[in-house]
């Protein structure tokens, strides 16, 4: 059996290992980003995660939640992910830098999923299209920022930012 994971953040590190741990089972990840860990890639310099380390550690390392902060930054999570990713040899499944199209149900219970590599290769742009019996959808629920229009933002004179573009913790210094 084929079984696409479509992102590769805390949930489909967690998923592709143990789809990848049942017989007989053959598990592509597809992560869009460059790189593995999802929002803890790119969010999070400087300050800690806004729940603590419980939520985001892997039980299965065999290694306590104590290894990160309390409240751990997005760079030690991205480590954290890092180690989980080589500690169950999941990099060969590791599609980076390839979109996931579409994804149409074939009517026998399979899929055919259609990406696209964003990478430096050759092949970049190419729409690939593969057969897969399932597909487990861990693109996260933050991956896509969104702004909602509030009564009287026009009039506002702050600064305004998506903590998906909050990079740098001085811009919200004193606030």
């Amino acid at each position: 059996r084929k079984v696409a994971v479509v992102g590769a953040g805390v949930a489909g590190l967690q998923a592709a290992r143990a789809l990848q741990a049942l017989p007989d089972v053959d598990v592509v990840i597809f992560e869009r980003a460059e790189d593995i860990g999802g929002v803890w890639r790119e969010n999070y310099l400087g300050f800690g995660a806004q729940v603590p380390r419980e939520q985001y550690s892997f039980p299965e390392l065999g290694t306590s939640s104590s290894v990160l902060d309390w409240y751990p930054s997005g760079p030690q999570l991205q480590s954290h992910c890092v180690t989980y990713l080589e500690s169950f040899g999941l990099r060969s499944a590791l599609r980076l830098a390839t979109e996931v199209m579409r994804l149409r149900p074939l009517g026998d219970g399979r899929w055919l999923l259609a990406s696209r590599c964003l990478g430096a290769e050759a092949e970049v742009g190419d729409v690939e299209e593969e057969v897969f019996d399932f597909v487990a959808l861990a693109v996260g629920g933050f991956s896509r920022k969104f702004v909602p229009e509030v009564p009287g933002s026009a009039n506002f004179r702050g600064l305004r930012v998506h903590s998906a573009e909050l990079l740098d913790v001085s811009a919200i210094a004193g606030r």
